[in-house]
């Protein structure tokens, strides 16, 4: 298991691995694939702006918070390297019917990304089959109820939500995950831009208010939307 990595040591790993360019590539993502861009992190705010390429509509991209980096497990769905994954507009979490890893997730949808400080006690959710809806994919946790994204049928546009994904990794550590865009600057879609931090983990002393959740069917998804 890992130890914890504090902010200031994370900002200084990657300064160090890219000559504290602007745009900061987290480490060697090694072979992506032809045309496909490496996922990318650079500072932002009080926080990190990771970038992926989750065009490629067969390909789940894998990356891992604790160092930052994209990563290649040879059996994702039994590793624990990985926290999240990205696929289009898909974004799984390693627990539940997505991988052995545990994680789990909480969705905070009444909190500013500044304003969360430390992880919940509780709900958590994670990732799990299909259930009784109109589509046939599993129920993600980033999908459940209204989803990280809201769609508009006229102009087929994906906009992100105000909502603060608060993910426990494999390694029981805490990070707040907010979606800002789907596209990149030429407005192609299926750039993914999403930024994050550690958070403290939840303390019984915490007043940190948490809606209770029930499990509710994931958006209903066209080929328009992919």
């Amino acid at each position: 298991m890992l130890s914890p990595i504090p902010h200031r040591v994370l900002t200084a790993i990657l300064l160090l691995a890219t000559g504290c360019s602007e745009d900061l590539v987290a480490t060697d993502n090694g072979d992506a694939g032809p045309g496909i861009l490496p996922i990318t992190t650079e500072m932002y705010e009080d926080g990190f702006l990771t970038t992926v390429d989750a065009t490629d509509r067969e390909t789940w991209r894998y990356f891992d918070l604790e160092s930052a980096a994209e990563v290649f497990p040879a059996l994702p769905e039994d590793s624990s390297e990985w926290d999240l994954a990205f696929q289009r507009f898909r974004i799984q979490s390693n627990g539940g019917s997505s991988g052995t890893g545990g994680a789990e997730v909480s969705i905070q949808r009444d909190q500013t990304f500044e304003g969360v400080t430390a992880a919940p006690i509780a709900p958590y959710i994670q990732d799990s089959p299909d259930g009784d809806d109109e589509d046939a994919d599993p129920d993600l946790a980033f999908l459940v109820g209204d989803g990280w994204y809201s769609y508009d049928e006229g102009s087929h546009i994906l906009t992100a939500r105000p909502i603060i994904f608060i993910v426990r990794t494999p390694e029981s550590r805490f990070f707040k995950v907010q979606v800002l865009d789907y596209y990149d600057g030429a407005g192609t879609s299926g750039h993914l831009s999403f930024r994050w931090a550690e958070i403290d983990p939840p303390s019984l002393a915490s007043q940190f208010f948490v809606p209770r959740l029930q499990h509710a069917e994931t958006i209903t998804t066209t080929s328009n939307q992919s």
